[in-house]
This record gives structure tokens, C-alpha cells and sequence, in this order.
């Protein structure tokens, strides 16, 4: 299912593609030459078909946390990539409307361009109602907070995420396709739809693992590599790409936001690994595997970030998982020892993974105790982070009560005493810090649109596991995996959402149209 010289490929354009960026950084004229480049190469295969368009879009999310890859100055104002291509490929399908239907213009029959209009905005909304009801909402809060009288650049950054939604289009055009057929491919290799998916979300969680490893490795060896990082730390903190610092014992913590595509697609390769081969005993267990490869890599990734928000939602939406394999299959109680010995040997791989990196015999070596933190990582509640959020808690409830119906409006702020080290810092005399991001996902949004706006936005997300039950209940085809992939990663970042955001930001909601457009194309 998965094209494996597509992916050779698509990971070295990876590779290349953050070359290039790290090159940019300190070169403007690079950095347009591959800006320029990118939103090109994007337009025209866009303009062939727009679903390898949605794919560049989907594959940046799952590369790049912040989409600043590269960027365009514009005097004041910064365009990134993910704008660029966000931009280039709304546009694309609207000039091609334009073109098919300039026969009617010049013909001046603007009685039948009315109708495939009308009958275009009647299926809309018809189909997609719950996101039309929530686009009310949005625009409800930039006058909410135009009315409140909120900072216009905090505004402007609140409510830029949610433009990902104008993106609705673009997925119903490019899935419009089924994603399954009975053809075989052409020798030429063209690829179904759902191939190409799985080969793109592939290659960057293979990516994210070189990147999250290698910064592990350079990172627990710093006395030999510090003065090579110096650069390299520069461009991925201010292009906002990764984050990297020191938890505790040497142990560095390398975290990606855009990992929630690792988190998403564990259940999406689970399900993978558990329909294309009948796992065998440990003996014959290899991680040569392609399906096993990836699972290693995601877990790995996973660890390294350190990230307890993708740590309890994984491990919430995994035993959901098994909850419904066990129902769903009924595996013999043989094959599922089988499976679970080879699901433990693939931890234990990860684990080693890291284990190995550390102890690396190069200058000073961490050595294992580095590890011994993992578990006390899961309870520890005295973090500044952790303890931050629950300063803001009391404070964001109680600023969320006077509003609690039609909310603040973007770009609405908070001031609490926060407690991390950071902020008193650089701050030693004023511990209050005001901010218009919030940890707490659903409570931002509930706190910004209200609590009508909050339903609304649920019953958009309900709407697509209610699709996503209903195809999983009646599906018996081979390609169930899928469905119940995208089922579970949806559910694992609804949990994530509580305390980490991403359904108010373009990686959240890219991976809520994908899934939404996916479960679609079942009927």
C-alpha cells in the first residue's frame, strides 16, 4: 500500500527542502529563490490535480510546526510558507473556474452560471452545514473582539488558524476521487490516492525521527558538538521548527508540535501493521519491516518529545483501540499473544533506540540514568509548566464566566501570576504575564466564541466520529484500516486539545479536514 521508492524520494525532498531552509536563514536571496520555487512547483501540480496540491499543503503541516520553512517580508509584515502555499492553492481551483466558465460570461448566459452556483452553494450546505454554522461563530468573534476593543495583533493571530478552514473547498475538490479502486496502478506508477497519503505521512514521520535522534544524540554528547549547534539551534528556534532544551540528568527534550501527526498516524500505521501480515513470535520478530520501521520511529519520536499531553491521549485513544480490535475481530487468544509480544518488542526497540543514542561513546556520555527520569516524567506535578497551566486555570474560568454564552472575542487576554522560570526571569519584579494563547484548548476557544461557538465546534468534530462509527460499523472491507486509523487519531487529539492546543490551529484542523474527507469518500 505504501510506495516505498515514493518514499526514498518524498524523505530526500524532505531532507532537501530543510537544507534549504537552514541555508535560507542567513541568506535573503536564497531564501526568496526557494520560496519562489516551492509556491511554483506547488501552483502546477495543483493546476494537474489538486489533490497532489492538498498533499503539499497536508505533507508542510507534518514537517513544519510553525510553516516558517521560509519566508517572505513583506515590509512589516511576514508571509510564511504555509501562507504561500495556503494562498496558491485556494487560488488555483478558482481561476480554473473562472477559465471553464468564461464560455458563459462572454456568452453572456449568466442564467446557467447562476444555477451551477446555486446548486454548488444548495450541496454545500446541504453537506457541510455544521461548518458553515461554525464559520458564523468565527466571524462572531472577530466583531466580538472589534467590539471589545481587543488588541488588533493578538486579534489577527487568534483568529489566523481558524482560516484554514477556507480550506474546505480544496479537500471536497480533491477527494472528490475515490480513494480506493480495483485498477491495478500503471507501470508508469501512478498511485491510488490513499497510497500517496500514506506514503507522504510516512516519509515526514521518518523525518521527524533523523531529526528528533540526531538532536538527542548532539544534544546528550554537548561537550564535543555544542559549537556546530550554535547555528543550526538558531534557525530551528526562530523559524519556530523545534524546540529543544535540557529537562533533567542530560537528557535533552527535542519536541516537535508538528509530532501530533506522529501521534495521529500511530493508530493510522497500527492499524496498518495489524491488517497487512498476521503478526508472527518474537523469534521471527524484524524491524526491517516497513509497518514496524514506522511504528518504531513514531514511538521513538514520541518519548523524545517528552510531551505528557501526547502521552495520556496516545495512551487513552490506544486502549480505546484495543477495545474495539478485540470487538471488532475477536482474534484468537493466540495471535493476539503474538500481537501484543510484537507491539512490546517495538517499544522496547524505541527505548533502545534512545539507550543507544545516549550511550554513544563520544566525549562525556549521559549514561542511563538519563533515562531513569521517564517515569517520574508521567507524575510529576511540580513542573513550572505544569504548574503555570493550573496558575492560569482559576484565573481563565473566572474570566470565561461573565461572557460564558457568546464569549470575549478574539484576541481576548488573561493576566495571572505564572510561575515559570523563564518569564520571573526576565521579569524579576512583575510575576503577572498576560497572554491571548492558552494551554487549555477547549476552554481558549469557549473563552473566545463562547459557550455557543464551543458546541457548535463539537457538533462539527461529532459529526465526523458519527461518520467515522458509521463507516466502521459496516465496513468489512480491506481498507477498514484507514477509517479506523483516522478515527482514533481524531480521537487522540480531541484529548491532546485539553491541554495542549490544536483544533484552533492549522495542524489540528488540516488533520480534521483530511479525516473528514477521507470518511466521506467511503459513500
Amino acid at each position: 500500500m505504501i510506495n516505498k521508492s515514493l518514499f526514498k524520494k518524498i524523505l530526500l525532498i524532505i531532507a532537501a527542502v530543510n537544507l534549504l531552509s537552514f541555508l535560507a536563514y542567513n541568506s535573503p536571496t536564497l531564501n526568496l529563490l526557494c520560496f519562489i520555487l516551492i509556491l511554483i512547483v506547488t501552483a502546477a501540480a495543483s493546476w494537474r490535480n489538486l489533490f497532489w496540491g492538498a498533499l503539499i499543503l497536508l505533507g508542510e503541516l507534518m514537517i513544519s510546526s510553525q510553516g516558517h520553512l521560509f519566508d517572505l517580508y513583506l515590509g512589516s509584515f511576514r508571509l510564511s510558507l504555509r501562507m504561500g502555499l495556503f494562498i496558491v492553492v485556494l487560488t488555483i481551483p478558482l481561476v480554473q473556474f473562472l477559465i471553464l466558465n468564461f464560455k458563459f460570461l462572454i456568452n453572456f448566459q449568466f442564467l446557467i452560471l447562476k444555477q451551477r452556483l446555486i446548486s454548488n452553494i444548495q450541496y454545500l450546505i446541504s453537506n457541510y452545514k455544521f461548518y458553515f454554522l461554525f464559520a458564523f461563530f468565527i466571524l462572531f468573534g472577530i466583531i466580538n473582539g472589534l467590539l471589545n476593543h481587543n488588541n488588533l495583533n493578538f486579534l489577527y493571530q487568534d483568529v489566523n488558524g481558524y482560516l484554514f478552514f477556507l480550506l474546505l473547498p480544496i479537500f471536497i475538490i480533491a477527494f472528490k476521487k475515490p480513494l480506493i479502486s480495483n485498477i491495478p496502478a500503471s507501470p508508469a506508477g501512478r498511485q491510488y490516492p490513499i497510497s500517496n497519503i500514506l506514503t507522504v505521512w510516512s516519509a515526514a514521520i521518518a523525518w521527524q525521527f533523523i531529526a528528533a535522534v540526531s538532536l538527542l544524540f548532539l544534544y546528550g554528547h554537548l561537550d564535543i558538538f555544542w559549537r556546530g549547534l550554535i547555528p543550526f539551534y538558531a534557525w530551528f528556534r526562530d523559524q519556530r521548527i523545534i524546540e529543544a532544551g535540557l529537562y533533567k540528568y542530560n537528557f535533552y527534550r527535542v519536541f516537535m508540535q508538528s509530532g501530533i501527526w506522529a501521534l495521529t498516524g500511530f493508530f493510522i500505521f497500527l492499524s496498518l501493521w495489524l491488517k497487512s501480515r498476521k503478526p508472527k513470535l518474537i523469534k521471527k520478530f524484524s524491524i526491517f519491516n516497513f509497518q514496524t520501521t514506522i511504528l518504531i520511529f513514531i514511538l521513538t519520536t514520541l518519548i523524545i518529545s517528552l510531551s505528557r499531553s501526547f502521552w495520556l491521549a496516545g495512551f487513552f485513544t490506544f486502549i480505546a483501540f484495543i477495545i474495539f480490535y478485540l470487538y471488532k475481530k475477536k482474534p484468537k487468544l493466540k495471535t493476539l499473544l503474538h500481537q501484543s509480544i510484537n507491539l512490546a518488542a517495538i517499544l522496547i526497540a524505541s527505548f533502545a533506540i534512545i539507550a543507544i543514542t545516549l550511550l554513544i561513546p563520544i566525549g562525556q556520555i549521559p549514561g542511563l540514568k538519563s533515562l531513569s527520569f521517564l517515569e517520574e516524567r508521567t507524575t510529576e506535578t511540580e513542573e513550572p509548566a505544569i504548574s503555570s497551566r493550573w496558575d492560569l486555570l482559576p484565573v481563565l474560568w473566572q474570566k470565561i464566566k461573565p461572557d460564558f454564552l457568546l464569549g470575549r472575542g478574539f484576541g481576548a487576554t488573561v493576566t495571572y501570576k505564572t510561575s515559570d522560570p523563564r518569564y520571573l526571569q526576565a521579569h524579576p519584579n512583575n510575576p503577572y504575564y498576560t497572554t491571548f494563547a492558552f494551554e487549555w484548548g477547549w476552554l481558549d476557544i469557549w473563552y473566545k466564541i463562547g459557550l455557543l461557538g464551543l458546541l457548535t465546534y463539537a457538533l462539527l468534530i461529532g459529526s465526523i466520529l458519527k461518520r467515522g462509527v458509521k463507516v466502521l460499523s459496516i465496513s468489512s472491507k480491506s481498507n477498514i484500516y484507514l477509517y479506523q486509523g483516522l478515527f482514533f487519531g481524531l480521537i487522540a487529539l480531541i484529548i491532546v486539545n485539553f491541554f495542549t492546543p490544536f483544533l484552533n490551529h492549522p495542524l489540528g484542523i488540516g488533520y480534521l479536514l483530511l479525516t473528514d474527507a477521507c470518511l466521506r469518500q467511503y459513500n
